[in-house]
C-alpha cells in the first residue's frame, strides 16, 4: 500500500507549460506534437487542423460519413455526388421547363410535374398526353 501511494504521486511536468502527466510517454508526445507547436495535421477536405494524428483520423472518418457535396453556384448540398451533378445539369440556374396545363405550377423536373398532377389534380379528367407540357 505504501508503494502504491508513492507511485501514485510520481508525476512528470512539462518544462514549457503547466501540464502534468503520470508517465513519460504522454509527456514526450505532448512535447513533440503539442506544446508550443502549431497544428501539423490538416484535413484535406475542410479547414480542420489538429496537433494529433489520431484526432485527424477520427475527424476524417466521421466527416467522410457526413460529408456533403455542395454546389458552388447556389450552395445546395447533397449526400451523393451524382445528385449534385444532376442538380447542376437540370436545376441550378435553369428555368422551369415543365408546366401544368391546369394550374400555374411549373417545375424543372418531369417527375415532379407527374407527381403534382397525380396528387393535386386527381379530380381533373385528363389523359396521358396532357400529363406533360414542356415548352
Amino acid at each position: 500500500m505504501f508503494i502504491d501511494a508513492i507511485v501514485a504521486e510520481i508525476t512528470y511536468n512539462c518544462p514549457r507549460c503547466a501540464r502534468i502527466y503520470r508517465s513519460k510517454r504522454p509527456l514526450n508526445r505532448h512535447l513533440k506534437y503539442e506544446c508550443g507547436i502549431d497544428p501539423q495535421f490538416f484535413c484535406p477536405y475542410c479547414p480542420f487542423k489538429t496537433k494529433r494524428k489520431t484526432s485527424l483520423k477520427t475527424h476524417i472518418d466521421l466527416s467522410v460519413f457526413y460529408r456533403r457535396h455542395q454546389c458552388d453556384a447556389c450552395g445546395k448540398s447533397y449526400k451523393n455526388k451524382c445528385h449534385l451533378n444532376s442538380h447542376k445539369r437540370h436545376e441550378c440556374g435553369v428555368e422551369p421547363k415543365f408546366f401544368c396545363p391546369h394550374c400555374p405550377y411549373k417545375t424543372k423536373r418531369e417527375t415532379a410535374l407527374k407527381t403534382h398532377q397525380l396528387l393535386k389534380l386527381s379530380d381533373v379528367d385528363f389523359n396521358q398526353e396532357t400529363l406533360l407540357v414542356s415548352e
